[in-house]
């Protein structure tokens, strides 16, 4: 299978590594990694870094997006050493991204209803994504995710407040149908214009299992038409846990005319 559709389609990062290069080469996709999300390889950048060059020599890979860190940091944290530490640990991920020629990062929104007022998290989040932001170009896709969000439209005016060319937000299709009362349409259709990457997978709507795309209450086939109206040129990774259900995702693709 040849992906000569203009969409560009990741693999998010599988438990065995092996199974992840074959699934990308026999279906030439590229691979969303979870490697430098973790402090164990933040640590020890220039290490991890070599690291994971020459896994990436070994070839089996169509391009390739960070999950950012997200392990007890918090872009909206009023406390300024959590603030200091995430801005410390998304900066690592950038460079090792820079040096690995990678064309996104994901970031969560780090927004949790029970904790947060939308205002407060508005504010701590807009000064925060702007300092980050300040002195880099677009060569380097940021996508701000959506988690615990109920509702898609502070995330909408996050982007537009911050106002960066690579900045634009990803929405993980399965978070929305877990933890927003909104249907997927909405958010879909509110957000247009606004969202460069795509998380896929699917669920029960109780717990966000990243599941194959056809396992769950989520409208695939709807979801994928909406996609191609509104977003023909946005990524998306498969989020899928299994490597039996992500090699079933993946040969859902053509039918579902994601690819």
């Amino acid at each position: 299978m040849h992906n000569t559709a203009h969409r560009t389609i990741y693999l998010s990062q599988l438990e065995d590594f092996e199974e992840q290069k074959r699934l990308m080469q026999t279906y030439q996709v590229g691979f969303e990694t979870y490697e430098f999300s973790m402090s164990h390889s933040l640590d020890d950048l220039q290490k991890s870094i070599e690291r994971f060059a020459k896994e990436m020599a070994e070839g089996g890979f169509y391009g390739l997006s960070f999950h950012g860190p997200f392990l007890d940091l918090n872009t909206a944290a009023y406390d300024s050493k959590i603030r200091r530490a995430t801005m410390e640990r998304y900066e690592e991920c950038y460079r090792a991204a820079k040096a690995l020629n990678a064309k996104r990062i994901v970031y969560h929104s780090c927004f949790c209803p029970q904790v947060y007022w939308e205002e407060s998290w508005m504010k701590n989040s807009l000064s925060f994504w702007k300092e980050f932001l300040q002195e880099k170009d677009d060569s380097i896709k940021i996508h701000m995710e959506n988690l615990y969000d109920p509702d898609f439209t502070p995330l909408g005016r996050m982007v537009e407040e911050v106002e960066h060319p690579a900045f634009s937000l990803c929405v993980d299709v399965a978070h929305a149908n877990v933890f927003s009362r909104l249907p997927i349409e909405a958010w879909l259709e509110g957000l247009r214009g606004k969202v460069g990457h795509f998380h896929l997978s699917n669920n029960d709507g109780t717990a966000d299992r990243h599941c194959a795309l056809d396992e769950g209450t989520l409208d695939m086939e709807h979801v994928s038409q909406l996609l191609n109206r509104w977003y023909p040129d946005a990524s998306c990774t498969l989020e899928i846990s299994s490597t039996v259900q992500a090699e079933h995702s993946l040969r859902l693709l053509d039918s579902l005319k994601l690819r």
